[in-house]
């Protein structure tokens, strides 16, 4: 079997688009995507995508438009390498899937990621592929191994037989109008395949209320179901989010949870308030499966995921899908943290003695695991008191409200403070003029000091978030393909970390901020290239209306190798801040009105705004027009957005 090479150079991004660890009697196709820089385009950048399956190899040249469906019956189109996985006929067994990318460019390694687990496998006994095959019916008798009237029974069942490839299929609802996960802790274990959920009936998985007894902090609210290979598959599943999230015990290779064509909604919404702040939790702990899928009102929905495919989402917060590893096809609208991020009047302060100047001060950044508040009087310090994040570790002994801090202040001497809103943890604590951090000496003599409390949910639609370890560990193999946001309030592409990023590409995605948000380069949201080495990193035909910073003047600059590239792009701006780096590629590209070509640039055209360059991209059509449509480049990627083959001179950007 192949080994993936230790990396010396720059080698393809490859992701596996289909679920691992299926049964199959006959045969499954699989398919995966793969890009490669070869010298300024990608199109011939990958030679060949090499499968090899249990001693038998298939290459495949040209990648192929593969079509899916998404939950509300649209579909797209994605260019896919794939073969057909076939059981021989009398043979049963575990099998392992290893898939090379072989890069066009010499200079490069190729990659291989695997092994893949699938089985070929001849029914069991009761004529499924499925070992233990269990409903949920409360209108027939109740039949141990075989039918339970509620669906912990079923799922605890499952988990005391270490099936291979268990499934519940549901046929009833219990009198309380969902069915609940089951809420173990630590121990559990991973099928071969998956747990399958499936129903014949419209059903819900959620919790009952309170949301969480904040005694039991994190516990409370999460549906540890004690088993690593959840498949929630179907239409009629949803997922309600509003006092839960699901924690998985494990972090293996090949499973997680998957969300296969199912409903997911946090019908609390954003204004929901746990622990002080508002909702950060997503859908799942770990790194997961999204496919196809309909999501409302979740934030960090994507956070970490492995795979998120053709997936609609609305209403989210937070980041969108930070470290996904692959994110292909996906449709994102109205995403904004806008409502939580507002200042509360939390308390005020004031020092009543004899001394001639009284402060307070306050240490750290906004949600710090600790922070400290320091009253000085005439200069010297009376007191300090240290608060913390009670989404860090919840315990009613330490500080972590405003109310602690009120009853502090006023057990020192000649000091009076009054609580004015306790809803937020006091670590988001500041000053009316700043986001909840740090903030030197501040008057208490002469009046009441006023202390605010200011979220900060700032949003994301790709992060590099840092990843620890010492050295830090490189983070590497992203793709993400073919996504449209639009009413997306937030940095659209965060590179800025201390990991050092390798093979990551974002092609074919149109991305528009919320109406109101500056497109300017240095406007209220912009992307950015910063902090650490960057190698084989390829922006190419993305449509991105706001600005993009290459920053080299940091403390830990912005570095591109040769590989690096940013191609037939269209953004707000681009600009280098501090010494441009002559090893990468910048090149036709298109800019808004009033921006010039960054250093380095060829073939780069200016004029428009997103309002003349696209057809309605608020509506999330980024067709082009005006100048993007008459100042036409060479095509670096085959296919477009909508799966149309690019002539040989075509628009920048996701279309055309």
């Amino acid at each position: 079997m192949p080994t993936d090479p230790e990396r010396t150079t720059a080698k393809p991004a490859v992701h596996l688009i289909d679920l691992p660890c299926q049964f199959f009697d006959d045969e499954l196709t699989v398919s995966a995507m793969a890009f490669a820089n070869d010298g300024g385009t990608l199109i011939g950048g990958i030679d060949r995508v090499r499968f090899h399956f249990e001693g038998n190899v298939a290459d495949v040249i040209e990648p192929q438009l593969r079509t899916f469906t998404r939950f509300d019956g649209s579909t797209y189109r994605l260019p896919c390498y794939t073969v057909t996985l076939e059981k021989p006929a009398g043979t049963s067994g575990d099998t392992h899937l290893y898939i090379e990318a072989i890069p066009a460019d010499a200079t490069m390694q190729s990659r291989v990621i695997g092994p893949f687990d699938f089985f070929p496998r001849d029914p069991f006994a009761n004529g499924t592929l499925h070992d233990i095959d269990l409903t949920v019916d409360d209108t027939q008798p109740v039949v141990a191994g075989s039918n339970y009237h509620d669906f912990t029974a079923a799922h605890t069942y499952v988990n005391a037989q270490n099936a291979e490839n268990p499934r519940i299929t549901i046929r009833s609802n219990p009198a309380a109008g969902f069915h609940e996960i089951k809420r173990g802790h630590w121990a559990g274990y991973a099928p071969k395949g998956w747990l399958t959920i499936e129903a014949d009936i419209p059903v819900v998985f959620d919790r009952p209320a309170p949301f969480v007894d904040e005694a039991t902090a994190y516990s409370g609210q999460a549906a540890r179901p004690n088993l690593d290979g959840i498949w929630f598959k179907g239409p009629n599943i949803t997922l309600e989010l509003q006092r839960q999230s699901l924690y998985t015990e494990f972090d293996s290779q090949q499973h997680g949870c998957a969300f296969d064509g199912i409903r997911i909604r946090n019908s609390a919404g954003i204004g929901f308030i746990w622990m002080g702040t508002h909702r950060q939790l997503g859908v799942a702990r770990g790194k997961n499966y999204f496919l196809d899928s309909l999501i409302s009102d979740v934030p960090n929905a994507f956070n970490e995921a492995r795979l998120a495919r053709g997936n609609i989402n609305s209403g989210g917060w937070w980041d969108y899908a930070s470290n996904a590893k692959c994110l292909v096809g996906n449709i994102c609208s109205d995403h904004s943290s806008a409502e939580a991020m507002v200042h509360t009047l939390a308390l005020t302060a004031q020092y009543t003695g004899t001394g001639s100047t009284a402060t307070l001060e306050m240490s750290g950044v906004n949600s710090a695991s600790t922070r400290t508040v320091t009253a000085k009087v005439d200069g010297e310090t009376v007191g300090t008191l240290t608060v913390r994040n009670v989404g860090a570790t919840f315990n009613p002994s330490n500080a972590e409200f405003p109310s602690d801090v009120v009853d502090w202040i006023n057990t020192l001497p000649d000091w009076t403070a009054t609580l004015e809103d306790d809803t937020y943890k006091a670590s988001m604590l500041g000053l009316s003029t700043n986001l909840g951090t740090s903030f030197g000496p501040q008057d208490a003599k002469s009046a009441p000091l006023e202390l605010y409390a200011r979220p900060d949910p700032h949003n994301d639609w790709w992060q590099a978030q840092i990843v620890w370890g010492d050295p830090y560990p490189p983070f590497e193999n992203v793709i993400a393909y073919g996504n449209i946001a639009y009413d997306f309030a937030g940095q659209k592409l965060f590179l800025s970390t201390f990991n050092p990023l390798n093979d990551v590409f974002f092609v074919n995605n149109a991305l528009h901020d919320l109406d109101g948000v500056s497109a300017e380069p240095k406007g209220d949201f912009f992307s950015q290239f910063d902090r650490g080495e960057h190698s084989h990193v390829v922006v190419a035909h993305c449509s991105i209306e706001q600005g993009l910073l290459l920053r080299t003047n940091t403390t830990d600059p912005y570095g591109a190798d040769e590989y690096c590239l940013i191609a037939a792009s269209v953004f707000g701006g681009i600009e280098w801040e501090g010494t441009p780096d002559a090893d990468l590629s910048i090149a036709g590209n298109h800019t808004f009105t009033g921006t010039t070509a960054p250093a380095g640039a060829s073939g780069h055209s200016i004029g428009g705004t997103v309002d003349s360059l696209f057809a309605d991209a608020g509506a999330g059509d980024f067709a082009p027009e005006g100048a993007l449509a008459e100042n036409l480049k060479a095509p670096v990627v085959l296919h477009d957005l909508a799966g149309n083959r690019r002539a040989s001179s075509c628009a920048a950007g996701a279309i055309g």
